[in-house]
């Protein structure tokens, strides 16, 4: 539209454009984007591309005509109309980049409105497959949790029943160690009892056999005095001693327990 300078700045001109060719740029923007003409985000940018165009033309038209003011004799007033034309320039294509501004805050919105409006249809689209899912994975935690609880128990009860086994085996393990030693010690109780029986009846047996040699003896003592009656005026025999056998007595009717006494 308008020969740039070589700053690459876009803001500035090799020459300014004469006063009409400004105006005509004015003109024709006007006319290529009248009022509700902008439909599109690209068009949008390109209004105001323009419009920046533009507007850069019509400041470096105001900068060449205040320097040109500066040789005339009324500088004021060719200052003021210098103004004037560049507030009507500028006014003119105000509406323009207002219009495209306007349309891309409007687009913003639209597009942000659809965004959400597509999030939202999409979740109601996948919200039964997220409650079958959060159903499935709550069903599973369940499961889980139940396992768990139900192998705790299990090891609990576990350890209780091996617990009271042991506790059982030792008792039994106790009963039969005391009935073991209840028997061998009422088994050696007996056998002390049966010595002690044992050794009285022999000693009761010794004693009669002693009692039965001396009345056996006493007897043959008294029979023996009377079938050897010595000769008149023959010395009497002297008399055994008590419990000793009479002479002539057999040695083979003599208990052993007498023969054996001093």
């Amino acid at each position: 539209m308008f020969a740039q300078d070589g700053t690459g700045t876009g803001t500035g001109y090799a020459t300014a454009a004469s006063k009409s060719d400004v105006a005509s740029a004015v003109s024709a923007l006007v006319q290529r984007y009248p009022t509700a003409t902008i439909g599109t985000v690209e068009t949008a940018d390109q209004a105001l591309s323009e419009v920046a165009t533009v507007r850069a033309a019509v400041d470096s038209r105001f900068t060449e005509d205040q320097r040109l003011c500066l040789s005339k004799f009324f500088v004021a007033s060719c200052v003021e109309d210098a103004k004037e034309r560049r507030r009507h320039a500028l006014a003119q294509v105000r509406p323009i980049e207002v219009q495209a501004n306007q349309f891309k805050r409007r687009a913003v919105v639209i597009e942000r409105d659809q965004a959400l409006a597509d999030k939202r249809a999409e979740e109601l689209r996948d919200a039964p497959q997220r409650a079958a899912q959060q159903h499935e994975y709550e069903h599973t935690a369940a499961e889980k949790a139940q396992d768990r609880a139900q192998r705790a128990a299990d090891v609990e009860a576990s350890d209780k029943l091996h617990a009271t086994d042991a506790a059982q085996r030792e008792a039994a393990h106790q009963t039969k160690l005391g009935s073991v030693q209840a028997k061998q010690a009422a088994t050696a109780q007996k056998r002390a009892d049966n010595a002690a029986a044992f050794e009285r009846k022999r000693l009761e047996s010794a004693a009669r056999q002693r009692e039965i040699a001396i009345k056996k003896a006493d007897k043959d003592r008294q029979r023996a005095s009377k079938t050897s009656v010595p000769p008149a005026g023959a010395p009497a025999a002297s008399a055994p001693a008590a419990g000793a056998p009479a002479a002539g007595t057999p040695a083979a009717v003599i208990p052993a327990s007498v023969r054996a006494q001093p």
